[in-house]
């Protein structure tokens, strides 16, 4: 079955690549309403469809909710602790910790999380 590249999927992909705060479906619902006739419905269901498709990646920031990225290989997050907005913070993801951890462990390592908070540059100068 060949998938069909909707212009609804269209335009919350363009979306997402756009973005640098992460939102969570519900507000990517609330942006695209104001633009687009699109149901909140079509938005979570593309939302997982994308998610399975491995296009965009879920992610889960402490005390938040599931928010949507489209930068889907390794890296980590900054959380406002003020305006609670996510955005992708630039360190070089470390996969030598996943092997450091399975070495002191009798787990099978296949990845971590690892969350930064604080202000982002709007409240630090608020």
């Amino acid at each position: 079955m060949i998938e069909r590249n909707t212009q609804q999927k269209q335009v919350i992909i363009d979306e997402l690549k756009n973005t640098k705060s992460h939102p969570t479906a519900l507000e990517l619902y609330d942006k695209l309403s104001q633009r687009t006739s699109i149901s909140r419905a079509t938005v979570f269901r593309i939302l997982q469809t994308l998610c399975q498709k491995g296009v965009v990646q879920k992610i889960k920031i402490t005390d938040s909710d599931e928010r949507y990225d489209y930068n889907i290989s390794p890296h980590y997050h900054f959380k406002c602790v003020c305006c609670n907005k996510v955005f992708d913070i630039d360190v070089d993801y470390n996969d030598e910790l996943d092997k450091q951890a399975e070495s002191k462990s009798d787990f099978i390592i296949s990845g971590h999380n690892v969350e930064f908070f604080g202000k982002c540059n709007n409240c630090k100068n608020k």
